[in-house]
């Protein structure tokens, strides 16, 4: 595996998402190409070591969710071992939230992917929302990342 760089336009329409995973590069040789999409999140910048070769970088434009709760990388609220960042626009997600019965506590609509993610998989969550978005999920427990 290695290093996902989603980089567009210079707009502010997009957040900036990165996921690195592989043991080759550490985040010292990482962190400037990083810091080339950071005008995509004038909001806030976080980065995240998910595991022993495992890290996910965003710069946010909050939209929904803007709050501190809503940074990212999101975790799952009872399960930390299932992580993401995303960029996107959810617009079911208040709907999958009610037809689910689940209690989103972060305010970011992307939250709603590791709801459905944990109870459903990756094929059904996607075939679920409605919306602009990409992301990568790992899924530490089962020691898979999807992008």
């Amino acid at each position: 595996m290695g290093a996902f760089f989603i980089h567009i336009n210079k707009g502010k329409t997009m957040c900036g998402i990165f996921a690195y995973k592989g043991n080759t590069y550490r985040w010292n040789d990482l962190k400037p190409h990083v810091d080339k999409i950071q005008y995509r999140g004038p909001d806030n910048s976080h980065e995240k070591q998910i595991n022993a070769n495992t890290i996910f970088a965003f710069h946010r434009l909050a939209i929904i969710g803007t709050s501190e709760d809503g940074d990212q990388p999101l975790f799952h609220p009872e399960d930390g071992g299932i992580s993401i960042v995303c960029n996107g626009e959810i617009y079911n997600y208040v709907i999958l939230a009610k037809k689910y019965g689940i209690d989103l506590k972060s305010g970011s609509d992307c939250e709603i992917i590791l709801h459905l993610y944990k109870r459903f998989g990756i094929k059904k969550t996607i075939e679920s929302l409605d919306g602009v978005f990409m992301f990568v999920l790992n899924d530490q427990n089962k020691q898979e990342l999807f992008a």
